[in-house]
């Protein structure tokens, strides 16, 4: 699927823009209104963090969008908010971090010392060279693109919207597509002579037909491709693992909750709990820990190229019956 990242940069300045002429936007970001005109007739790139701004500017929650890119976007930013020079650099590093610098260029075409110079806020990012690194590296384009903009108003990604949708279709259909397509990594799956639907749905807990139908809907959507005799995944799990949307997320993880209860009752599981009495002020950085220590645990059961396929769960849970955000990023 290609997107002509260009053509959104300018959509999305379009839509940011509304109604208001190029005079007004020019004021709230200190440009020339010939600037702004150029922007969106398409005839100069916008770059990211002047858009970013006027789609904060907006009311739209531009932050909390960044936050939700990948697990370690949060952290990269700090206290850096949009208003800041260094805000738009930060999301690029916290993708850097994960990938490497090369590991982006190979993915978006970019080359290595473009990246390194964005990462570092050495330029300018273009908006359509951030959109291309939410895209192709992780699949957040769309997502991030609801929150600071209207997607209705970008005809440009409509593909990726559909091809979104049917992706959390699969992830509603099968919440353990997460640990069929991780399989696909280990050491043991790719030690097989080829391709092994039975081996893997031994692995999982699932029928060899489930696995086989809900594998062609992920290479459908280019979650996997063919690689030799082996299915290999196109988005690591890594910290730059795809992004559910928080609703999404907390739907799959109460599937796998119920799962993993089942399991439970069967002896095939096991886990640890306790009860706390934190203050109301303390929820968020416990919460945070919490998700802190889990991908830890990942990185941990990761590492070793292991045989054993297993899934951990962090919840946090109210007595009272009141919600709690396990973790700020979605």
């Amino acid at each position: 699927m290609a997107i002509d990242y260009d053509a959104l940069a300018t959509q999305v300045v379009v839509e940011l823009q509304g109604t208001q002429p190029a005079r007004a936007v020019s004021r709230r970001l200190g440009r020339s209104a010939a600037t702004v005109h150029r922007w969106t007739q398409g005839s100069r790139p916008p770059p990211a963090d002047d858009v970013l701004l006027l789609a904060h500017l907006k009311g739209r929650d531009v932050l909390g969008a960044v936050c939700s890119l990948t697990n370690l976007a949060a952290d990269t930013l700090g206290d850096a908010e949009p208003r800041d020079p260094a805000f738009t650099a930060r999301i690029v590093e916290a993708y850097a971090a994960s990938y490497t610098q090369a590991g982006v260029a190979e993915r978006t075409g970019l080359s290595r010392h473009q990246v390194g110079r964005m990462a570092r806020g050495e330029t300018r990012i273009r908006l359509a060279d951030l959109l291309r690194v939410l895209q192709e590296c992780n699949r957040a384009l769309v997502d991030f693109l609801a929150v600071v903009s209207d997607l209705t108003q970008l005809p440009a990604v409509e593909e990726a919207w559909l091809e979104r949708d049917r992706m959390h279709a699969l992830y509603r259909d099968m919440p353990l597509i997460g640990s069929l397509l991780n399989a696909l990594s280990r050491p043991a799956y790719r030690a097989l002579p080829g391709h092994d639907p039975a081996w893997l749905a031994e692995l999982v807990g699932l029928s060899p037909d489930d696995v086989t139908r809900a594998l062609a809907r992920a290479e459908g959507l280019s979650l996997v491709r063919r690689e030799g005799a082996h299915l290999v995944e196109t988005i690591p799990h890594t910290d730059m693992r795809l992004k559910l949307p928080p609703t999404l997320a907390r739907e799959v993880a109460a599937s796998l909750t119920r799962e993993a209860a089942t399991r439970l009752e069967q002896h095939t599981a096991t886990c640890a709990w306790a009860v706390l009495m934190p203050k109301d002020e303390d929820i968020p950085a416990m919460a945070h820990a919490l998700s802190k220590g889990l991908d830890e645990a990942m990185r941990v059961g990761n590492a070793g190229g292991g045989y054993r396929l297993m899934y951990a769960m962090v919840h946090l849970v109210a007595v009272d019956g009141t919600p709690v955000m396990v973790r700020s990023e979605g």
